[in-house]
């Protein structure tokens, strides 16, 4: 796990595990003081560690309870806007070690939170089809992307799911029209989108 100065594009490694282990998913925390990340190896299984994004700190094992690595396969994680919980997805590790592809284990996903401070792994709901949890300004709610549905927001006790948008594609130009979209992310005041599909970003 990298960061790139933007001026200057000298870049400076934040972490040091070894090279047999996956580093993915990076997320800002909202003061932009500590990165949250996924991990994999055959070996250790998956976790979520923080780090430090000036690089002063050794990274933080997040996903472990009294000294014990809570197993699992750790996807998307992302903070709330109070930085205080990080939610992810979660899927089981013994089927994704079993499986011949990523939709072996996605049926077993379940949509987990955490304290910024590591501990317990907290049950939100079964993921359903929902994933890329993000967060607005809005506290009391979790937002995701619904495959079918599109955009959607539940409680933090994964009731009173709403739908928020039904977008089958990006509406501008006429270039863009029918692109089908894998993601979608609001802006933090919600009056803009980022809509992602597998070979284009539109907004």
């Amino acid at each position: 796990l990298y960061i790139m100065d933007r001026e200057t594009s000298e870049m400076q490694r934040l972490t040091n595990f070894e090279d047999e282990t996956t580093e993915a998913m990076p997320a800002w925390s909202p003061d932009g003081k500590e990165i949250a990340f996924v991990t994999w190896s055959d070996k250790n299984g998956g976790a979520i560690f923080k780090v430090r994004s000036d690089g002063k700190r050794k990274p933080i094992l997040l996903t472990q309870q009294n000294n014990i690595r809570s197993t699992g396969v750790y996807m998307n994680p992302v903070w709330n806007y109070s930085g205080d919980r990080i939610v992810f997805t979660m899927g089981d590790e013994r089927s994704y070690k079993e499986s011949y592809g990523p939709s072996a284990f996605k049926s077993n996903e379940k949509l987990m939170w955490i304290s910024s401070k590591g501990g317990k792994l907290n049950y939100i709901a079964e993921s359903n089809g929902r994933s890329y949890p993000h967060f607005v300004k809005d506290k009391e709610r979790i937002y995701l992307f619904h495959y079918s549905k599109g955009l959607v927001s539940i409680k933090w006790d994964g009731t009173d799911e709403n739908l928020v948008d039904l977008i089958k594609g990006f509406k501008g130009n006429e270039s863009s029209r029918g692109i089908e979209m894998t993601n979608v992310v609001p802006s933090p005041k919600r009056n803009h989108y980022y809509e992602y599909s597998n070979s284009n970003t539109v907004s």
